[in-house]
């Protein structure tokens, strides 16, 4: 069985940690900094992060929900997309406490948001990034900056999903670190993002604990409107592989 997406107080509390915020905008980037005008985002539900992941880059990426009633159409909702992916059964839009609903309770990935969503979305699963891998993604030259996503987890822990939506290449201590939303709290940043030193994303040795790093997911996209595009649902996660026994 693959170990699924759940939140994980530990998880976000230990990995990420304050320290001396630089960047003063949104949006930035210049030689050895960058960040995303991203919205912090909670997730609504204990176990959805993988939803609330899946979230913020749909909203960073501009995609609306075709089934919005609004006038011009509103982004996705956590509840709207965790019906998507998972197909609970019930609308766990309109259950008064999804918490405690066992169908609105099912564990996942953010693939299984984005899986559902192609092919209006494409994304590539793998390992962790390299720092030029990373600002390749927060700071590329002459294509749209994107986040990403990856999931980490304690040693016979559960996994949680965070987006990294910034870097920089001096932190507080003169380190390489991310930006991040843990979807669990606001951040320690005015910017509303908690600062992770890339050692602990990239490597799991993190202040006080280790962590094992299970997968990104990056450049996710909106496909482009081509028609020699494949229309094929893309290989499944690193995550996934995890399945198999």
């Amino acid at each position: 069985m693959r170990p699924y997406i759940l939140f994980f107080v530990v998880v976000a509390s230990v990995i990420t940690w304050t320290g001396g915020e630089v960047l003063q905008a949104a949006d930035e980037c210049t030689e050895t900094q960058g960040l995303l005008d991203i919205a912090p985002l909670l997730q609504e539900e204990d176990v959805w992060c993988f939803v609330a992941s899946a979230n913020a880059v749909l909203n960073h990426l501009g995609v609306k929900d075709p089934e919005s009633t609004s006038n011009p159409p509103a982004p996705y909702s956590q509840c709207r997309l965790y019906n998507i992916a998972k197909n609970p059964g019930i609308d766990c839009c309109t259950v008064m406490h999804p918490t405690g609903v066992s169908q609105c309770k099912q564990l996942g990935w953010p693939d299984d948001v984005f899986d559902h969503l192609f092919p209006k979305i494409l994304y590539t699963p793998g390992g962790a990034l390299n720092w030029a891998q990373i600002k390749g993604q927060i700071c590329p030259a002459g294509v749209p900056r994107q986040p990403f996503i990856y999931a980490a987890h304690p040693p016979n822990g559960i996994p949680h999903t965070y987006t990294v939506k910034g870097l920089n290449e001096n932190g507080p201590n003169g380190q390489q670190v991310l930006y991040v939303d843990s979807h669990v709290s606001l951040g320690s940043t005015s910017l509303g993002a908690s600062i992770v030193d890339y050692v602990c994303y990239y490597q799991g040795t993190c202040p006080n604990a280790i962590y094992i790093h299970d997968g990104d997911y990056y450049d996710i996209r909106r496909r482009p409107r081509h028609p020699s595009l494949p229309l094929t649902v893309p290989e499944g996660s690193i995550m996934r592989d995890r399945d198999i026994q």
